[in-house]
């Protein structure tokens, strides 16, 4: 039995929080074109640049939290107050949902309006794993 994209890309998602990037679907043999039209019909969600969500999935409180690692590529990690709150050391809310990516990494823009993007080196021996989310 062959398998349809959708389910090729739901695979993807379960383990995302819902969200498949571009080259999720590129390593499973789906194109872009084929993301657009997904979109186009409902099917999937389009969230930002590269970014998509299978709106049947159940959204959860770390979904904002998801979306943002993605949209560092998976290179940024949940830092500052939104790592306090990850971790529920504290009930701040931050206007905006604070990520540290490595110095040498620097995001696309698109979407980087909902965060505030710290630079540095980051030491893996400072960094907490808050399944499935770096902090």
């Amino acid at each position: 039995m062959t398998r349809s994209l959708l389910e090729e890309l739901v695979d993807v998602a379960v383990d995302q929080h819902g969200y498949v990037r571009t080259r999720d679907a590129t390593a499973r043999g789906i194109d872009g074109a084929n993301l657009r039209k997904m979109a186009a019909r409902g099917r999937l969600e389009k969230v930002g640049r590269g970014l998509y969500r299978v709106p049947f999935l159940p959204r959860d409180e770390h979904d904002e939290y998801a979306e943002a690692v993605l949209w560092a590529e998976g290179r940024g990690i949940i830092s500052h107050g939104s790592a306090l709150a990850l971790h529920q050391l504290c009930d701040i809310n931050p206007s905006r949902l604070h990520l540290t990516v490595p110095s040498t990494y620097t995001p696309r823009r698109t979407g980087g309006e909902l965060y505030r993007v710290w630079r540095r080196k980051l030491d893996p021996g400072e960094v907490t794993a808050v399944e499935p989310f770096p902090s």
